[in-house]
């Protein structure tokens, strides 16, 4: 993410301090719009989302958020909840073209926030042990869209770790 500001402020030449306070006020409103996606996406209930969208707005993360400017944190759970909607949306759908588009948004939310990174692995494992131990033919899709993710983020996540500058990826302080 300081790479994202430093790229917007030389191609901008606004000040730092308004680029970081203006890319808090984009995440806080992509974050509501996103998790009004998810939610929607899921229960085909407006009303649900909306009222999601509404206490994520309000939510414990968005008010410290806006007051330390943790922008690596809140531009990686925005891409974790692109990638949860996204597999709703094509596993129903059975838009296994969206695989691809999937692999590339867990790469992106590798390198910028590794930690949210895991708890998105961790999520999406239990939910690829739970689509097999229901051996449904709907939960076929999910298997396969889930199975080449791995493989590909768990392949990136391999090959960038022994590169130099990735080595200290899960280092304390690093």
């Amino acid at each position: 993410s300081n790479l994202l500001l430093y790229s917007i402020q030389v191609l901008t030449a606004v000040s730092t301090e308004s680029i970081v306070r203006v890319a808090s006020m984009f995440c806080s409103a992509a974050l509501c719009l996103v998790i009004f996606w998810f939610v929607n996406a899921g229960t085909k209930d407006k009303r649900l989302a909306l009222m999601s969208a509404i206490f994520t707005a309000l939510s414990f993360q968005t008010t410290v958020s806006l007051f330390v400017y943790s922008l690596s944190n809140w531009l990686a759970i925005i891409e974790m909840f692109l990638i949860f909607g996204l597999l709703l949306i094509s596993s129903k759908r059975h838009l296994f073209k969206s695989t691809l588009l999937l692999s590339l948004l867990g790469i992106i939310l590798l390198l910028t926030h590794p930690y949210t990174w895991e708890v998105a692995v961790a999520i999406l494992v239990t939910y690829l042990i739970y689509a097999l131990l229901r051996k449904r033919n709907e939960e076929k899709v999910t298997i396969k869209q889930l199975t080449v993710f791995f493989s590909a983020n768990i392949t990136f996540f391999v090959v960038y770790s022994m590169l130099p500058f990735g080595s200290g990826l899960f280092k304390a302080g690093g």
